[in-house]
């Protein structure tokens, strides 16, 4: 945000402004649905910031004020200083993560019909599932041989996709892809609930 607003690139503003209200959407929903493993109060200060930042986001657009803007990297900051000390994220929690941020990728490109952001989102995702599947197939991989399988296959299938695709991105697969990484990450995160 800061260098498409020192640059005065109103583009490239937009994007950092739209990057920045999916990533507090995302928060706050993950802290309303107790995913972020953080106390009531905290999950409603979040809830606050992240209404704060979409309300001044919409209101403002590229017209943001330097000194709102300022607000937002600040609040960003200290957002994520404070979870980087409160909490470290398991493993599964990260893979979580990484699915959710690949689905977000996915979406971003198809929404904005850009065909080099669907590039990178299919080699990301393709790159992620890739690493599921050398990981799953491991004989000392302690998953069930069921849930194994059924990775491999989903990891075959969103590889085999990924080429098909290419750079279309009104393909109707891509939303087939965003929904995998969404229920697997869910299922994820569910797992890490229920072990607690």
């Amino acid at each position: 945000m800061a260098d498409a607003a020192k640059n005065n690139d109103k583009n490239a503003l937009i994007e950092a402004l739209d990057t920045n209200l999916h990533l507090w959407i995302a928060l706050k929903t993950l802290a309303e649905t107790k995913h972020l493993g953080v106390a009531p109060d905290i999950t409603g200060n979040i809830a606050k910031l992240a209404d704060y930042v979409s309300e001044k986001t919409f209101k403002c657009g590229p017209d943001i004020s330097e000194e709102t803007l300022s607000g937002f990297i600040n609040i960003n900051m200290q957002i994520a200083e404070g979870f980087l000390e409160s909490k470290c994220l398991s493993g599964t929690e990260e893979d979580a993560l990484a699915l959710l941020r690949a689905a977000l990728m996915l979406a971003e490109a198809k929404d904005k019909n850009d065909k080099s952001r669907l590039v990178e989102a299919l080699n990301n995702n393709m790159e992620l599932w890739t690493g599921i599947k050398t990981l799953v197939s491991a004989k000392t991989h302690p998953l069930a041989k069921e849930i194994k399988d059924n990775l491999i296959r989903l990891a075959d299938f969103s590889i085999k996709k990924t080429f098909e695709i290419g750079t279309n991105t009104a393909h109707a697969a891509i939303d087939t892809l965003i929904n995998i990484n969404l229920q697997i990450s869910e299922g994820l995160l569910e797992r890490v609930k229920f072990a607690a």
